[in-house]
């Protein structure tokens, strides 16, 4: 499994986070990693969709 770092994140955005992955039960990894997920898919699908639209 790959090992993802991100720098710099400003305090007031991790905190907010520490706050939803506590809210759900989760650890700050696991949260990241299902909005990661989420998001990716979301994106995925979305163009995807358009890719067909563009070959008809």
């Amino acid at each position: 499994m790959a090992t993802l770092e991100i720098e710099n994140i400003p305090d007031e955005l991790y905190r907010r986070l520490q706050e939803l992955a506590d809210a759900q039960h989760l650890s700050i990894n696991a949260f990241a990693i299902a909005i990661l997920e989420a998001e990716l898919s979301t994106k995925t699908k979305a163009i995807s969709g358009q890719r067909k639209q563009s070959v008809k």
